[in-house]
């Protein structure tokens, strides 16, 4: 078994991926596309710096409460369906969770708090994860999106 691993492994060690074509079409998209792409990909380290450079063109506010609200709906849907496993699901949380972190300085301040909850979400079976959405306001009424 571990050398029909090691013989796969193998097989695919010299291939290469044409990442050109990929970035083209990332390079393609608009801000708002690119955001909500990187969320569902998980990828923390290329949101940060296109957070910071366009929350000035999008909007602080428009990127947590829609862009990425509504990405967290998608990966949401995609784990309910089954297309999405909860490592990827955790991720684009943890993802979620450092770009709220990042714009929470930029965000209008009226009256209400965007916070990310460490919630434990029940995925039916047994299992069990962290990374809820949540919204809290100053009356201290929680609500959770997705």
């Amino acid at each position: 078994m571990i050398n029909s691993l090691f013989k796969f492994i193998e097989h695919f060690s010299d291939k290469s991926v044409d990442e050109t074509r990929t970035d083209e079409e990332f390079e393609a998209l608009s801000d708002e596309e690119k955001i909500a792409k990187l969320l569902l990909d998980g990828d923390r380290e290329r949101m940060i710096p296109l957070v910071e450079s366009a929350k000035d063109r999008v909007g602080a506010d428009k990127i947590v409460n829609e862009i990425l609200i509504d990405a967290m709906k998608v990966v949401g849907e995609l784990f309910g369906s089954g297309e999405m496993q909860l490592p990827f699901v955790l991720q684009s949380a943890e993802t979620m969770k450092a770009t709220v972190d990042f714009l929470n300085p930029y965000l209008t301040q009226k009256g209400e708090r965007i916070a990310i909850t460490n919630s434990y979400l029940n995925l039916g079976d047994g299992l069990q994860g962290v990374g809820v959405v949540g919204h809290w306001n100053w009356l201290g009424e929680t609500k959770f999106f997705g």
